[in-house]
């Protein structure tokens, strides 16, 4: 059986990834009256950031700004450093 459906899509070919082959979007009909270059460039950022989400690096950069990584480990070089100055001074 087939069903008459009037639906715009945005076929994206290139996908920039070893796994997946194509992505379908589908538009949704309240906001199909963009451009055509918009509504595909939207399409492209959407995908991008889809892909960028996953990596291991961004998913390790999320984590150490969630759990301030970076702010403890400064905190425990420079009182490291302060530390090895002292024992210095003192011995």
């Amino acid at each position: 059986m087939i069903k008459g459906v009037n639906r715009k899509i945005v076929e994206i070919n290139r996908t920039g990834n070893d796994y997946f082959e194509k992505a379908i979007l589908f538009i949704n009909p309240q906001k199909s009256y963009s451009s055509t270059q918009q509504i595909y460039q939207w399409a492209e950022e959407y995908l991008d950031s889809m892909l960028e989400s996953g990596s291991k690096q961004n998913r390790l950069k999320k984590w150490c700004q969630k759990h301030s990584v970076w702010k403890w480990g400064i905190i425990f070089l420079t009182g490291l450093l302060l530390g090895c100055g002292i024992m210095l001074l003192f011995f």
